[in-house]
């Protein structure tokens, strides 16, 4: 592992840390946040939800290996790993910031069998998937620290995944919520 590889651990630790920190407390109040492809949903749903969950485990792995220099090195300008730090770190605080925000309506994926509340504040009053773009904007800063064809391939995909995965709450948020939730749609962009 070479130095910039190094520096590369810096918002991996945050990021992934903060995920499993959030998970680990709300487990402890008994509160399951992963629904990623589990319960009674619609077929596409669930295969959405199961790319999304093999594009994360896969970015995971592509990341560890990176840090290793497994695989070749992609550099495109200059100041790309610095560049790349700015972003992860930025995705990192706008994940975190989701976290604090949700409590304990934090979910990955579509649950309709718990009941959840409608949150709006804190920067959910400046995005409405805060969370999203915290992932959005960590991998293609990872990607550009530890750039590789690969790396910038599988982040581009998770990108694409995010956004159906998006949609995909958006309906289900219309039809728990109702007109709550179309309000605040139209108050508070997608993304930022």
């Amino acid at each position: 592992m070479n130095k910039s590889s190094l520096f590369a651990l810096i918002p991996i630790l945050i990021f992934y840390g903060a995920y499993l920190l959030n998970n680990l407390l709300l487990q402890k109040k008994g509160i399951t946040a992963n629904h990623l492809a589990k319960g009674n949903k619609a077929s596409s749903v669930r295969l959405l939800e199961i790319c999304l969950l093999l594009v994360t485990y896969g970015l995971v792995i592509i990341q560890c290996l990176s840090l290793l220099d497994f695989f070749p090195t992609l550099y495109l300008f200059k100041y790309q790993r610095i560049l790349g730090f700015i972003l992860a770190m930025t995705g990192s605080f706008f994940f975190i910031m989701a976290v604090i925000a949700m409590k304990d309506s934090w979910r990955a994926g579509i649950n309709s069998s718990q009941k959840t509340s409608l949150m709006t504040e804190g920067i959910l009053r400046f995005s409405r998937n805060p969370a999203f773009l915290g992932f959005d904007l960590f991998y293609m800063g990872i990607a550009l620290m530890l750039p590789s064809l690969l790396m910038f391939t599988v982040v581009i995909v998770a990108l694409l995944i995010f956004h159906l995965q998006i949609l995909e709450e958006e309906k289900f948020l219309t039809t728990v919520f109702g007109d709550n939730y179309l309000t605040y749609k139209q108050k508070v962009r997608r993304y930022f």
